[in-house]
């Protein structure tokens, strides 16, 4: 990743305060109900399995998205694992180019480098630039993703768990990501983000 990206990242940190400021209030009652539904069925998951699909479909309930995503990348590896909700999404995804292309993704980059937080493409990348990169024309363009915002939640050891939505058409507004804000705090647990599994698309 180039200098001038990795400033734009740190940008947004240090701005991150007076974001948030201004986002204050963007969620209606309902949205909030919302939220309470979703952290209060968390224990309602049997196992692991059953938590990383059904969070995903909950997900999309509260923020319209095409699709939703739990992804594991273990970096020492290279092993990459997709959950997705619609599943075939996961089916056809291909974590080869994935996880070859995984620097140029600006927000993993955030993500490792400064926190957990909601961000998405267009936080630091025109759609011109997200074009040129191999990382969008190897993998999320088969796919149909022109947007992505993701959260990322805290796991032990090597590894990287995003939790994301995507979209075809036009960016995620600043009530997703006040809701995922909203969201991610009560998906740091040993439950979420320690137990080792296989996805249908791990390799």
């Amino acid at each position: 990743m180039n200098q001038w990206a990795i400033w734009r990242i740190f940008r947004r940190k240090y701005m991150g305060d007076l974001n948030r400021s201004a986002r204050t209030g963007l969620l209606s009652r309902s949205d909030l109900q919302g939220v309470l539904s979703f952290v209060s069925s968390l224990r309602e998951f049997a196992d692991v399995g059953a938590l990383r699909e059904g969070i995903l479909d909950q997900l999309r309930g509260l923020i319209p998205a095409d699709s939703a995503s739990y992804t594991e990348i273990r970096p020492l590896t290279g092993e990459v694992g997709f959950w997705t909700n619609p599943p075939e999404v996961a089916e056809s995804a291909d974590p080869e180019p994935f996880a070859e292309h995984i620097d140029q993704h600006p927000v993993a980059a955030f993500h490792e480098a400064v926190d957990g937080r909601a961000v998405q493409f267009a936080d630091f990348l025109t759609r011109r630039e997200l074009h040129a990169l191999e990382l969008y024309n190897d993998f999320f363009r088969p796919l149909e993703v022109e947007h992505q915002i993701a959260i990322a939640v805290d796991a032990p050891g090597p590894l990287v768990i995003p939790i994301s939505l995507q979209g075809k058409r036009s960016a995620f507004g600043e009530r997703a990501r006040e809701t995922l804000d909203l969201l991610r705090p009560h998906l740091q647990t040993p439950t979420i983000s320690s137990t080792p599994a296989t996805a249908p698309s791990a390799r």
